[in-house]
């Protein structure tokens, strides 16, 4: 986990300080938490997943920005999301398929906002 127990393997508490200064797609990551939904609030179940995994995906690219892929664990994508455990098994198998969703979901807005053929109405021939 990104905030260290006492007698943990893992590393130093600075390093969830600094994953929560990281500027994700998604916003801050010290923001991500404040950001989910409450459900049964008139709220459709659909809004409430695509903002669990969009905090999820945020806490993706501040771990693994701070940390590195293999040093991230699910209970500290967990706990910069604020996102349950169950929760995060039943949208993802495992924290490599939560990565590569991250990644979809990235190249996807990427592809979306600078389509400079769309932009400038260049055409391919």
């Amino acid at each position: 986990m990104l905030r260290a127990e006492k007698g943990s393997s893992t590393f130093p508490e600075r390093h969830y300080g600094a994953a929560a200064m990281v500027m994700t797609p998604w916003g801050l990551a010290a923001d991500l938490r404040e950001r989910k939904l409450s459900p049964g609030a008139g709220i459709p179940a659909a809004e409430i997943e695509r903002s669990q995994r969009e905090r999820l995906y945020g806490a993706m690219v501040a771990c693994v920005a701070v940390a590195g892929y293999d040093r991230t664990s699910v209970a500290d994508l967990l706990e910069v999301s604020g996102v349950s455990r169950r929760t995060f098994y039943e949208l993802f198998r495992d924290k490599e398929d939560c990565f590569v969703a991250h990644l979809r979901s990235v190249t996807a807005r990427g592809i979306a906002v600078r389509s400079p053929c769309s932009r400038e109405g260049i055409r391919g021939g």
